[in-house]
């Protein structure tokens, strides 16, 4: 998807502005013949004394345009991965570092993003200095272990948005005529070459609402709080300044980019100083405190780890085992494995079973499926709730004005058809309409025109045969008359 279709943007306008020119730039440039030539290591990483630092700055789009990318000032996700793996795959990397400067970026490619990096944090202990750390770039900067953040950094504006242009008047004016033809219902009901309708709109306001869902429970996860907290207090868009980050818990600490440095090579070399295990028993950590260099480190070096294996790293898997699903197919020992010839639960047995991932059981699949289905139910389901818990609140404020002006009037119209009240402001909302509908219906009927103040000294209703005029009625309109009566 091009920039200029990206509907849900997590980030700044000036961010959106510069990756569609750079959009617009890329597309109508001339190619680089070495452009699509691999670099000696991922752009964004610097590696140095066991430290990893990986730099985000400018807009974050869903892009693997290197050379463009850099030209322009803008970074793109998949670098971001790609950096994060290289990373943890070097095994003199000891800590990473992300160094962030994003006024944030595109939703597309933000949350599998911020997944790796989550993954990758629990084999390699990973950091989050932020100066400016906005929308999709604090969702990225979260997903580490610790967030730091300096005295002026911006931090937050947590939210999504989305920037519909319409060209249809343009296209009039060019002479240019569009017919949308759809196939479906809801097939892009919000179509640049048309005017947004209503239902074009909602359709895009249901996306944002979605993505905003999806981004608050990532950072409410990351920062262990509630999903409601995290709404009303950390996110809602808002924007915070130095502590008061802090303050909320969108950070956890106030210091400077070279203090972080130095904390982290200071905690490698601590690692480092510590003896050898020779025993066999010093095995690699996944996560934690900083092991020494062991043979585990080495066999790390021998293959760059994936996204699946950053995944299986995290989920408790030995290293062992996840570089030997790479394995020569003509290892003796992978080979008797494969072929049978071991029956026993062996090492070797369980690398077999992690070298096969796709043979897994088709109904374990499916469950599997069903499951992430209902997750995301449940999501939408909590996002709708709260909404609707919004909604009957503002209900609950303006119902209660309305009693109590409901109430008096039936009150009023009790005295003037001279019957007791039989509503006050603790009878219950239904029962108050229900006189009120009764009463008005007689006041109309008893006062058809001009209600109470239309009946005169001089102007006397006709008595019906159902009036009956007490003695206190009559002296109260002979007192008004001057009558002695």
């Amino acid at each position: 998807m091009s920039i200029k279709e990206e509907r849900c943007w997590a980030g700044s306008e000036a961010s959106y502005e510069t990756a569609l020119e750079a959009e617009i730039k890329i597309a109508a440039g001339p190619m680089r013949e070495d452009e699509d030539k691999d670099e000696d290591s991922p752009r964004l990483l610097t590696v140095s004394d066991g430290l990893a630092i990986i730099t985000i700055e400018g807009p974050l789009v869903n892009s693997d345009s290197p050379y463009y990318l850099r030209m322009f000032g803008v970074t793109g996700y998949s670098e971001i991965r790609d950096a994060v793996l290289a990373a943890v795959s070097d095994p003199e990397v000891k800590q990473i570092l992300l160094d962030i400067d994003s006024g944030g970026g595109a939703v597309s490619g933000c949350a599998d993003t911020a997944t790796l990096i989550r993954s990758a944090h629990k084999v390699k202990p990973i950091t989050t200095y932020g100066e400016t750390m906005a929308s999709a770039a604090y969702w990225l900067g979260c997903s580490a272990g610790k967030v730091y953040s300096g005295k002026a950094s911006l931090i937050g504006s947590i939210g999504v948005k989305a920037t519909f242009r319409e060209y249809s008047k343009r296209n009039e004016m060019e002479g240019v005529t569009v017919t949308v033809i759809r196939g479906g219902k809801y097939k892009a009901l919000a179509d640049s070459n048309e005017p947004l309708t209503k239902e074009g709109e909602a359709q895009i306001q249901a996306m944002v609402d979605a993505s905003y869902g999806v981004f608050v429970d990532h950072v409410s996860e990351m920062r262990g709080r509630t999903y409601e907290y995290t709404d009303k207090t950390m996110a809602d868009g808002q924007e915070f300044i130095g502590q008061a980050a802090v303050d909320v818990g969108l950070t956890d600490g106030i210091t400077t980019f070279d203090a972080v440095v130095g904390g982290l090579k200071k905690k490698i070399l601590a690692s480092l100083s510590k003896p050898m295990d020779n025993t066999g028993t010093n095995r690699f950590k996944l996560s934690g405190d900083l092991a020494p260099t062991t043979p585990e480190d080495s066999t790390m070096a021998k293959k760059a780890l994936t996204e699946a294996d950053i995944a299986a790293l995290a989920a408790g898997a030995t290293i062992e085992a996840v570089v030997a699903t790479v394995a020569d197919p003509t290892d003796t020992v992978t080979a008797e494995v494969q072929s049978g010839v071991q029956e026993e639960t062996t090492p070797e047995a369980v690398v077999e079973a992690v070298q096969e991932p796709v043979k897994a059981d088709p109904t374990v699949q499916y469950l599997q499926s069903q499951i992430k289905d209902k997750d995301s139910e449940l999501l939408q389901a909590g996002i709708k709730l709260a909404k609707a818990e919004e909604q009957l609140a503002e209900l609950k404020a303006t119902v209660e004005p309305l009693l109590s002006i409901a109430v008096k009037s039936v009150t009023n119209m009790a005295v003037a058809l001279k019957s007791a009240p039989v509503a006050t402001l603790s009878t219950p909302a239904a029962q108050v309409l229900a006189e009120h509908s009764r009463l008005s219906d007689m006041f109309q009927k008893q006062f058809p025109i001009g209600g109470v103040a239309a009946v005169s000294a001089t102007n006397e209703p006709k008595k019906s045969a159902a009036y009956v005029m007490t003695n206190v009625t009559q002296a109260q309109l002979n007192a008004v008359r001057g009558s002695t009566k």
